[in-house]
């Protein structure tokens, strides 16, 4: 009725749940990483409680939006009473599978049977029970027994319950201790508070097109806070309602005034309050140790729980998933072990051997890290088993220290891992160079980057394209804070320090002279061995090497599994008659040696890129992730795009003729750490930090 007046495309506070108006407040997007991680795990249970009007059909559906059909096979059922043969019927009904006639182990057997067919098509089954509270205990007995189907080591189900408050009362029983223990994650989704509650009604009218027709002053998204508890439900139906009496009055206003009066209107026509009469503590901002009791509810077993005291000074744990997160994790932790406001830090490596084994003894030495550094190894190898062998370690961790603030960065499983325990916890969670996003939507890196945004307290962003990323997903701007590359500072501190090219040919036996000659040469870092396991692709970057080097000598710092995709294709005779040299992998201080006095760099990494913007070095950029936009737009990048043999000498013949300098990005400075951790104290409440005292990790 209102909406051609005010010109809008369609009613902004409808009632029925619609993912095109999904909006991610702190509790939707970790509820929301809940789900995207249960579909990345493939087994076992997720439960989402929440209270009704909470949003959580919502969820449901934003999800089911977002799936693969090709990957997944959704399935959901609406619980109404279903006892547990009606259940069993239910879900081969929601999967397409007839159940007429069967009894139950045949309707059993046909479900086992549809469930393996799809693993034969490299499909997953996944099964959405909502109303969850309604079920009973012997229909939740045969959900456990539907996740015990398997076929070799792969789980056939997947299973989300989601329910009403009343589910973490029946999963808490005694008796379901045996299905807790298939629990993999739980949250519970509360209202939103009043700043969550202002951009949600904002955001909903800008999906519409409102040009700030009718304008609410300031005061009225107060009252909307205060008359609906922050609850989505209550919002739409109070703010559906102010629109319509501002439309019958011919007004262009809201104010707090009309709002108070609106929702006394609807409170006498609905026979109850439109707020409840009382919100928990939890429900409205919760501590963390009522967070931790509201998880211990529904997660039990396996993974046992840490309470946090609401003050909790123990360190802040800045977790390494690789020697790339290490590089740019040491100056936020030199910096924050150099303060006395905040709580110091320890640096968690953890992953394989080699990762553990960290950037090198004198980068270590050089950035203070030497009792700073807690290792951890894992012995799992495929991404899953490697991110639930993380979450079992860093929980050990967590339980060791207590600390503050978990801080991550990149997108490794053990970055996800920390990102989880943390936000289970309800432990301050901190991410580092957050909202980077590249061209390669199959990347685990990529989607495990996004689901760490959503989950962090604070996002600290090294660029301006970063920011706008985080704006795009509707993150909110207050989490996000612009502080400057992190990697930048590392490069900084490292260059006085920097080995000398002539010293790391001569280890390696290259012949110094002709290759730091004249006409200079050029440095090829190769990081993402897996896009050369494709022969063609492998061919194409080896021609492009060969061209090039006949126009200057080029080094190549190469990684094992670089060096055996090349030996593993025969395509080691490209390089023969080339002028391409190979070294074996460089401490970061060599590595910046050679960077700084080399004539252009040829790279897939975005931390190569970043670093010769930083230093004016031209940079030729290649591969699937997609070049850091910001090192083009304002550093000395060239990107390539996907490696082929339609590559010619016009594109990459400027890089070699580009003359050094230009100006790096905005506060790329080497300052980051030290602006990231005086914003950090408005973050961490905490008062006089405990000292620390480094401790043996237990195993798994």
């Amino acid at each position: 009725m209102y909406e051609s007046y005010f010109s809008m495309t369609a009613a902004p506070f409808g009632l029925n749940p619609d993912p095109d108006f999904y909006f991610g407040s702190r509790g939707h997007s970790n509820a929301l990483a809940y789900l995207k991680f249960g579909v990345f795990q493939r087994e076992g249970f997720i439960v989402v409680t929440g209270e009704i009007g909470t949003g959580k059909t919502m969820l449901v559906r934003t999800l089911l939006g977002a799936l693969d059909p090709d990957k997944v096979v959704a399935a959901q059922i609406v619980s109404t009473q279903l006892e547990a043969g009606d259940l069993l019927r239910a879900v081969a009904t929601s999967f397409g599978v007839s159940s007429k006639g069967l009894n139950k182990a045949e309707l059993i057997a046909t479900i086992e049977a549809f469930l393996m067919h799809l693993v034969t098509q490299e499909r997953s089954a996944l099964l959405i029970v909502d109303e969850a509270q309604n079920l009973g205990r012997e229909a939740i007995e045969e959900l456990r027994m539907l996740s015990n189907f398997q076929l070799g080591s792969k789980a056939l189900l997947q299973s989300f319950l989601v329910g009403q408050p009343e589910l973490r009362v029946l999963l808490a029983d005694k008796s379901m201790e045996q299905f807790r223990q298939r629990v993999i994650a739980s949250c519970h989704l509360g209202p939103m508070d009043l700043a969550e509650t202002k951009a949600y009604v904002l955001h909903r009218l800008q999906r519409v097109g409102w040009d700030d027709r009718p304008r609410f002053e300031a005061e009225a998204f107060e009252q909307i806070f205060k008359s609906t508890g922050g609850v989505p439900r209550r919002i739409n139906l109070l703010c559906n309602r102010l629109l319509l009496a501002v439309f019958l009055a011919s007004a262009d206003g809201i104010s707090a005034t009309m709002v108070e009066t609106t929702a006394a209107e609807l409170r006498s026509e609905v026979g109850g309050p439109l707020q409840p009469a009382a919100l928990s503590e939890t429900e409205v901002e919760p501590s963390r140790a009522a967070a931790s009791k509201a998880a211990a509810d529904i997660v039990a077993g396996t993974m046992p729980l840490v309470s946090f005291a609401a003050d909790s000074r123990g360190p802040i744990l800045c977790i390494a998933g690789s020697r790339a997160d290490e590089l740019r994790l040491a100056p936020l932790v030199r910096a924050l072990r150099a303060q006395r406001v905040l709580p110091s830090a320890l640096l968690v490596r953890i992953g394989n051997a080699q990762e553990v084994a960290g950037v090198g003894e004198a980068f270590t030495s050089l950035f203070e890290l030497d009792d700073a550094v807690v290792p951890v190894v894992l012995e799992g190898s495929a991404p899953r088993e490697r991110l639930l062998e993380a979450m079992q370690r860093i929980q050990r961790v967590v339980q060791l220290y207590s600390p503050s603030a978990i801080a991550v960065c990149g997108g490794s499983e053990q970055a996800l891992a920390a990102s989880l325990i943390a936000s289970r916890h309800a432990c301050k969670l901190i991410r580092i160079d957050g909202g980077l996003r590249s061209l390669d939507l199959a990347s685990i890196e990529e989607s495990n980057g996004q689901l760490m945004d959503r989950l962090a307290d604070a996002i600290y962003v090294s660029d301006s394209t970063a920011r706008e990323s985080l704006e795009a997903e509707n993150i909110v701007k207050a989490r996000a804070h612009f502080v400057g590359s992190l990697q930048v500072d590392t490069l900084t501190l490292a260059l006085p320090n920097r080995v000398s090219p002539g010293y790391t040919l001569q280890r390696a036996a290259l012949p110094v002279e002709s290759i730091l000659g004249k006409h200079g040469f050029g440095l090829v870092v190769i990081r993402h061995a897996q896009h050369l396991d494709d022969p063609r692709q492998l061919t194409d970057l080896l021609k492009l090497l060969q061209a090039i080097s006949r126009e200057a000598p080029l080094l190549w710092s190469i990684e094992p599994p670089t060096r055996a995709s090349i030996d593993r294709h025969g395509a080691g005779d490209l390089l023969r008659n080339a002028w391409v040299s190979f070294l074996p992998p460089l401490g970061y201080l060599e590595y910046v040696g050679l960077l700084f006095e080399a004539r252009f760099a040829i790279t897939d990494s975005w931390d190569v890129q970043e670093e010769s913007a930083a230093i004016g070095v031209p940079c030729l950029s290649f591969g699937a992730a997609g070049p850091r936009r910001i090192t083009i737009d304002h550093g000395s990048n060239t990107y390539l795009g996907q490696i082929s043999s339609r590559v010619d000498r016009s594109a990459w013949q400027p890089i070699l003729d580009a003359p050094r300098g230009g100006k790096p990005p905005k506060l790329w400075d080497g300052s980051a750490a030290e602006r990231l951790v005086e914003h950090l104290a408005s973050v961490i409440n905490v008062r006089t930090a405990a000292p620390i005292k480094l401790a043996a990790v237990p195993a798994a």
